[in-house]
């Protein structure tokens, strides 16, 4: 069977009576969360393991390389990480970055608020908790070269 746990896209041209085939975003997902910015980007975050973002100038035809916000690039997960954060539960041996249940609230043109999970956060006396965390994303366009 064709694998299906990657985050993909599909379009319609005619108020969805039809649709492309979806394609690719990134190797998983879980609930990700898309958003259109006043400054003309389209932002996508999603993750488990970890939780990342990536960024669109063009509508989501073609998007940036994925920016983590908790865990490894994803380059950097391997298969067996990525097997073991689809089949698992909320077991924080098993999620070893974050749950990904996340939520985003755009607060501006290119930026918005993230709330997510952090499994590896160290309390100041050093022990390793469960945290829940809000960062500020900035989302701008990539600079144009001559």
């Amino acid at each position: 069977a064709e694998d299906s746990n990657y985050l993909a896209a599909a379009r319609s041209s005619d108020d969805g009576y039809t649709w492309t085939n979806p394609t690719s975003i990134g190797a998983f997902s879980v609930t990700p969360h898309l958003l259109a910015l006043d400054n003309g980007m389209v932002a996508v975050l999603y993750g488990r393991p970890g939780l990342h973002i990536r960024a669109s100038t063009d509508s989501g035809q073609t998007w940036s390389e994925s920016i983590p916000l908790v865990g490894p690039p994803e380059a950097e997960l391997g298969i067996e990480e990525l097997q073991e954060a689809l089949d698992a539960t909320l077991n924080i041996g098993v999620e070893k970055f974050t749950c990904a249940n996340t939520d985003i609230v755009v607060t501006g043109p290119d930026r918005v608020l993230v709330a997510y999970s952090d499994f590896q956060y160290k309390d100041r006396h050093g022990v390793r908790r469960k945290a829940i965390k809000v960062r500020e994303v900035i989302v701008t366009p990539p600079a144009m070269s001559n």
